[in-house]
């Protein structure tokens, strides 16, 4: 038998050489072409070799079943690391970009001096990014051919911003704006990683005392002629017509959840599932009033404004809202209306405007909006969050006691029954 110390150094080795491994690789990867070109190769060979060395390890660790658990966690917060490393290089990377808007340096000397800096994946797509720039590609194209992957916001900036001639204003603010409700549903995505963890391990020990323990205590009141106690009788159906017909179901919930959870821990967008997404209208309505007040102070046209959108616009449910709006306005209608009618607007928002229209301060209410928008989307997720989180968890307790209940009576009624 392993001591504790013995069974996590074992289960932490593979973790701790596939990181060693990464660090060496990384180390590699970024040093510049001018340096030593034998010891970059030595270092990527080195960090292979720690790498296969911790597959290898983790595959004989394996055979233990507990360790798997501390895998798969050390797994996941690895990914994770690297997701967010990925993407604060890539924010790195927008923030050149923005800097060279503003100071009309151009893009593709911005991204090639990026490049020239680093030699890893990033440096890779920065550099592909520049010979796209440097072919007359737009910007948003650009972008999305080199693999630079960036939020809705900074493409549709890099998409509006060619064609109004605002791209350094249009990137420092999608670069500068904090999606406040993406923020707040990762959290809330995490505390829905807890539950689930307690459902999971809920489930394991129920189990085992259903196999294990129940049906000893079951015997034991059989043969001294004993009753089993009511809460026992119900826990032993309710587990009986869970494993007939809801364990199957349940688990699969709880393996959606799980790769839900993952994704969105590595750098997946909540906002891209079909549900969730719909938490993002507020922030989404608000990102489409930003661009009306960047038409206004630009003397755009608001119609051809709202067109572009509908063109550009990355969600589709957006879109299709933007596009009937844009046909509205083109019939002669006002666009308030028009992007009132399509539910861009609300009812008070149109009516805030026209007033604002008049004393000439449109484009300021059209921000403010924008950031109550912003405001209110975030406050709704925090809302659910503070309201749904300790009404599961009161249900979470409400089952233990059951399930306490159901296991520690029969001890008590058999201790009195035998005195």
């Amino acid at each position: 038998m392993y001591t504790t110390f013995q069974f996590t150094a074992l289960a932490m080795g593979p973790i701790l050489m596939l990181a060693v491994g990464w660090v060496l690789i990384w180390i590699g990867a970024t040093r510049t072409p001018n340096q030593n070109e034998v010891l970059t190769r030595l270092l990527k060979a080195l960090g292979g070799a720690f790498a296969a060395g911790g597959i290898c390890l983790g595959i004989i660790v394996n055979a233990h079943v507990l360790s798997l658990f501390l895998i798969a966690a050390a797994i996941v917060i690895t990914l994770g690391a690297i997701a967010k490393y990925y993407v604060a290089e890539r924010q790195s990377l927008i923030w050149v970009l923005t800097v060279a808007a503003e100071r009309n340096i151009p893009l593709e000397s911005a991204a090639r001096a990026f490049a020239d800096e680093r030699n890893d994946l990033i440096g890779r797509r920065a550099s592909l990014l520049a010979d796209y720039l440097e072919a007359g590609v737009p910007l948003a194209l650009a972008l999305t051919r080199s693999g630079c992957s960036v939020t809705p916001a900074v493409q549709l900036a890099a998409d509006l911003g060619h064609y109004t001639g605002t791209l350094g204003v249009g990137l420092r603010r999608a670069s500068n704006d904090l999606d406040d409700a993406e923020v707040t549903l990762r959290a809330m995505i995490e505390k829905l990683f807890y539950l689930l963890f307690l459902i999971v391990f809920g489930l394991i020990v129920v189990t085992f005392m259903m196999l294990k323990i129940i049906p000893v205590l079951a015997k034991m009141f059989e043969e001294f002629e004993l009753e089993l106690p009511y809460a026992t009788t119900q826990l032993i159906r309710v587990s009986d017509a869970l494993a007939a017909f809801w364990v199957f179901p349940l688990l699969g919930c709880c393996l959606l959840f799980a790769v839900v959870t993952l994704l969105c821990y590595v750098g997946f967008s909540p906002r891209q599932l079909p549900l969730i997404g719909r938490l993002w209208w507020s922030s989404d309505c608000a990102l489409v009033q930003q661009w009306l007040a960047v038409a206004v102070r630009q003397n755009l046209p608001l119609g051809e404004m709202v067109r572009m959108l509908a063109a550009h616009f990355p969600q589709a449910r957006i879109r299709r809202r933007l596009e009937r709006a844009s046909m509205s306005i083109d019939r002669g209608a006002d666009w308030r209306d028009s992007l009132q009618a399509s539910g861009i607007l609300r009812r008070r928002e149109s009516g805030l405007f026209k007033s604002a229209e008049r004393v000439g301060n449109l484009a300021w209410a059209l921000d403010e909006m924008a950031q109550s928008g912003l405001r209110r989307a975030a406050h709704r997720i925090r809302a659910w969050t503070n309201i749904l989180f300790p009404a599961v968890l009161l249900g979470f307790g409400a089952v233990v006691l059951f399930i306490c209940l159901g296991s520690f009576l029969p001890l008590v009624n058999l201790i009195n029954g035998l005195t």
